[in-house]
């Protein structure tokens, strides 16, 4: 669904564009982090209010990423999906997908929303090589609608007094998930604890030799997730013995426990 202007015509200007343009903001890059925000706002314009995709990336083999989608209010049902394709076969695993190579895995692991469910999409193919299959995968809410369900038993019927006085349908979506690659054989690094305050989300992911929290705060306020305590859009410790290094991005204050950087 998204947004190509009247002919294809091609614009430079983000603000009005339609066109799939992605601005790219908030690029944070060290030695052992890189971060970035895409804004697909645009590309989506006639359906969303925001189109926000966080990627932080924790090297040399994490991914956390947060899609956070606002639509345009609507007395309709919503439907999201976040989608991943892969050369490899996609196969379910405890908490989350896994796309098994030769060499190694993807290990696909979802946190948001809670209560998640997953199908795969069958008949994908390599564009430009049509011999060459692809697997994926659609992460979606628990709501998402299901054809020849009866609305008499549907958990969101069309009718409802509450349209009334509240949105009959959240038009608000936030994905987090987790990607972690391991060599053939072995698990995932991190285990993952799923944190949540009001609208802020965040994983908290644990090894034998560290421990790392990532803080996705777009709402604004202080916040306190996986003890960290900080008034940023976005911040990620990680804490190693007596070692802490951290970065966050539109923030003044960000704390591990009792100690304030």
């Amino acid at each position: 669904h998204q947004r190509v202007p009247p002919q294809y015509a091609m614009s430079f200007d983000l603000e009005v564009a339609g066109d799939c343009y992605s601005r790219l903001s908030d690029y944070v890059s060290n030695e052992w982090l890189e971060m970035i925000r895409g804004d697909a706002t645009t590309a989506y314009g006639d359906y969303l209010e925001r189109a926000w995709r966080e990627v932080v990336y924790l090297k040399p083999d994490v991914f956390v990423i947060f899609d956070d989608l606002v639509g345009h209010p609507v007395r309709c049902q919503r439907n999201f999906e976040w989608m991943l394709h892969s050369e490899c076969e996609l196969r379910d695993i405890e908490g989350g997908i896994e796309a098994r190579g030769e060499k190694g895995s993807l290990f696909i692991q979802p946190l948001f929303p809670q209560g998640w469910e997953h199908k795969y999409v069958e008949g994908r193919c390599i564009p430009h090589a049509k011999d060459m299959r692809l697997s994926a995968v659609s992460v979606r809410p628990y709501w998402h609608h299901k054809w020849n369900v009866n609305p008499a038993k549907s958990p969101y019927p069309h009718w409802d007094q509450r349209g009334d006085g509240e949105p009959l349908y959240d038009n608000k979506c936030q994905y987090l998930v987790v990607l972690q690659v391991a060599r053939a054989g072995e698990q995932p690094r991190y285990a993952l604890e799923e944190l949540e305050s009001g609208t802020a989300k965040g994983v908290k992911l644990t090894s034998a030799e560290e421990t790392v929290v990532v803080v996705f705060n777009h709402g604004g306020g202080q916040v306190e997730m996986g003890g960290v305590q900080t008034d940023a859009e976005k911040a990620v410790v990680r804490v190693r013995g007596e070692e802490m290094v951290w970065e966050m991005v539109r923030g003044e204050r960000l704390a591990w426990g009792k100690r304030l950087v």
